[in-house]
């Protein structure tokens, strides 16, 4: 059996691949490959490769341990008439090298290849990053938002960025000949990982079995929103009260994976009334005030006014706002790059690149690219009283 193990890395169009395996899984099975289903959790084989993590286990909830994953999925594998099979994971990709060793007594038999998947180091930094804000967990350990203070060692925001130390872990035991080295951007995965299994993405077969499927299962959200997000974390403890706000907060942006240039001009609509409305109200409540010197509240002729002026505005008011952008400077963008520059410089000599793509020189970024920092977003603490608010009443 010819067994591809793809191990990522992270934010590398992983969960798109994975989708895409476990629902067309008896049509591959028709092709000759096998996407086992044993073992599987959200469409990958997290649990095998969670257990092959350090000091993971105790955090696995649902695996059955190293040697039980190795062992349903092996007699998958060895039962199945066909004769290729492709496991995927983006947590094999930081793996204890004992385990990596574990893996392929295991698959002794077989013809093993690794399939590894990189991406430019400042886009990956902060597709990373994002998702780290998006988690809610114990917003006492999350206060500390601030992303500049990764910039002087970005691996310590995360591991896999440090590619060549992960690929030599694996090559160090299946042989560096056995890995498959491929770059991957935003929206390409699903075409490499066609391309690596052997089908053409732009043929006939390719078209057939993307038909119908978001080639990104996990969409980007507007800088805006993660402005909020980011506020909410550094000002609220209470994870059930952070939770109610980041709830709020989300129906009040459309989801879009375009950037800026690209994008149709979005729309908050009804969404994004009741923040309109509420704010119109109570600038009319401040003018009434000014006005009679009396406090108090609007008339019902005024607030319905509020009301259809918001409808009104509501989708041009929040889509002005709603925007997808790097929220890293070129200067910052250019301190990771440097910062991994020699050992990606060494990475892709030793499969044969002619030159590192992920250099200063190869990536280019000029000081005129459009940036948005997710600080001082003078709206971000007024969206997250609005929802403060609402969860009280």
């Amino acid at each position: 059996m010819k067994i591809l193990i793809h191990i990522g890395a992270h934010k590398t169009g992983t969960s798109s691949i994975q989708f895409f395996m476990y629902r067309n899984y008896e049509r591959l099975l028709d092709l000759g490959i096998l996407y086992p289903r044993s073992g599987i959790r959200r469409y990958g084989h997290h649990a095998l490769a969670l257990s092959c993590r350090p000091n993971e286990r105790r955090k696995e909830k649902t695996g059955l341990g190293r040697d039980g994953e190795l062992e349903m999925i092996m007699r998958e594998i060895e039962s199945s008439p066909v004769d290729r099979c492709v496991l995927s994971s983006e947590a094999f990709f930081v793996t204890d090298p004992r385990n990596i060793a574990r893996v392929a007594s295991a698959m002794k038999e077989h013809d093993v290849r690794i399939l590894a998947f990189v991406r430019r180091p400042d886009t990956m930094f902060m597709s990373i990053y994002t998702n780290r804000l998006k988690k809610i967990k114990n917003p006492l350990k999350q206060k500390d938002t601030d992303y500049r203070r990764y910039l002087e060692a970005p691996d310590r925001l995360s591991k896999d960025l440090a590619y060549e130390e992960q690929i030599d872990n694996w090559a160090n035991v299946f042989g560096r000949d056995r890995i498959d080295l491929r770059r991957v951007e935003t929206g390409d995965s699903v075409d490499a990982m066609m391309a690596a299994i052997g089908i053409d993405p732009a043929g006939s077969l390719g078209v057939e079995l993307k038909e119908g499927m978001s080639l990104r299962r996990n969409k980007a959200r507007p800088n805006e929103e993660l402005a909020v997000l980011k506020l909410a974390k550094e000002t609220i403890e209470d994870k059930e009260v952070l939770r109610r706000v980041w709830s709020y907060c989300r129906t009040q942006f459309p989801r879009t994976s375009r950037s800026a240039s690209q994008r149709r001009p979005l729309r908050a609509g009804r969404a994004g009334v009741p923040f309109i409305a509420s704010h119109m109200r109570r600038m009319a409540e401040r003018v009434q005030r000014l006005v009679t010197g009396f406090p108090g509240t609007v008339s019902d002729a005024v607030k319905g006014d509020c009301e259809a002026v918001s409808h009104r505005s509501a989708e041009y008011a929040l889509s002005e706002k709603a925007t997808v952008k790097p929220f890293l400077s070129p200067s910052e963008r250019r301190q990771i790059v440097k910062y991994f520059e020699e050992s990606n410089d060494r990475l892709f000599a030793s499969f044969g690149y002619a030159s590192n793509p992920y250099s200063l020189e190869s990536l280019a970024i000029t000081d005129d690219i459009e940036f948005s920092p997710l600080d001082n977003l003078p709206y971000a603490q007024e969206m997250i009283n609005e929802a403060l608010r609402r969860s009280h009443d």
